[in-house]
């Protein structure tokens, strides 16, 4: 079994000087993936993949996630051939639905499996050199082709998603799933169930898809402090899949599943930390990666053996201290537990 594979994701809230400092002390820890999301509406995620890909020699590195809509995928299929060339064959692409910025946008997203499914298709053309004419339910082109040779086109292209008909396209279309809080045995069986249903359907062998999970994470030595630094984000995931905490085997109370519906997406952490005290811990467990250093390697440990190919870290901190700290508390007491490189 190869070795399990741990990126780290950031939202671009850090200045470029400190994250062109930050992408060349990962790679020098030994992270394998660089992932800052494409979130509205923080620095341009392109720009800081390009700071990436000039301050870093062996680390890959590619959005996550970016979506079909406030992007065109002809757009992207630019975006991420260019950075592939700068990077030196560096690059990955994973798509999402989306969540943030499109009511400030005056934008409705709809057909959200499908889009990915489609954009999946004609991203994986243009990088390929061809001249791409498509008309599905949610794209159309006509005569496209990319004004210059691309190198990307065996470049890995994920669906990130946690619904049965987005997981299903990652099977169908797409060199692997993402999906965000998958940290229990049920969560992984069910995610790879439907890739496994989509790929079926395609004639395609799920067992050469890839699996990679998104994990709100805090490590810290006092481990009740790591797991409290995560509720608020576990919340978050949880209010736009809420079905998913039974899909983990975990039964939230009432009072919090009401309070849940009522409230919808959102950013804020007031909020969000107000219903936090009432997340029961096995929740915690179930959808996220926190602890001390030995559980977190052990949880990691875990997934890996339950066919997890790859860990996306999205790093939280006991109040007060920087998430960072987070980060290199990975590095320096948790990836040597597991590394067999």
């Amino acid at each position: 079994m190869a070795n399990l594979e741990i990126g780290v994701q950031t939202i671009g809230n850090a200045p470029s000087d400190l994250m062109e400092s930050r992408v060349r002390q990962m790679e020098e820890w030994g992270f394998d993936h660089f992932w800052p999301a494409d979130e509205r509406f923080f620095r341009e995620v392109y720009a800081t993949l390009t700071l990436c890909a000039l301050n870093t020699q062996t680390m890959k590195m590619g959005p996550c996630l970016t979506d079909p809509f406030t992007r065109h995928p002809a757009l992207t299929a630019m975006a991420i051939a260019t950075l592939d060339e700068i990077s030196d064959g560096r690059s990955f692409l994973a798509l999402g639905a989306g969540m943030s910025g499109f009511d400030a946008l005056g934008m409705a997203p709809s057909r959200r499996a499908k889009s990915m499914r489609e954009a999946t298709i004609v991203i994986r053309q243009l990088l390929s050199g061809e001249k791409v004419t498509f008309h599905g339910r949610t794209l159309h082109l006509d005569e496209v082709v990319l004004d210059f040779q691309p190198t990307g086109h065996n470049l890995p292209i994920f669906i990130g998603s946690n619904s049965p008909l987005g997981l299903q396209a990652a099977g169908e279309v797409s060199d692997g799933s993402i999906t965000s809080g998958m940290a229990s045995k049920a969560t992984v069986e069910y995610v790879k169930g439907l890739v496994a249903q989509g790929a079926t359907k395609s004639g395609r062998n799920p067992e050469l898809l890839k699996t990679t999970v998104l994990l709100k994470t805090s490590v810290s030595r006092d481990s009740t402090a790591a797991k409290n630094a995560v509720r608020v984000g576990v919340l978050q995931s949880l209010l736009n899949f809420p079905d998913f905490a039974s899909v983990g085997g975990v039964e939230l109370p009432k009072k919090l599943r009401t309070r849940i519906d009522e409230m919808g997406y959102t950013n804020d952490h007031k909020q969000l930390a107000m219903l936090a005290p009432d997340l029961p811990t096995e929740c915690v467990d179930a959808f996220a990666l926190a602890g001390n250093p030995e559980e977190v390697a052990e949880q990691l440990k875990e997934l890996h053996d339950l066919g997890v190919d790859a860990v996306i870290v999205s790093p939280f901190s006991p109040s007060g201290q920087d998430p960072w700290r987070t980060i290199e508390l990975i590095a320096t007491e948790v990836l040597p537990q597991i590394s067999t490189k």
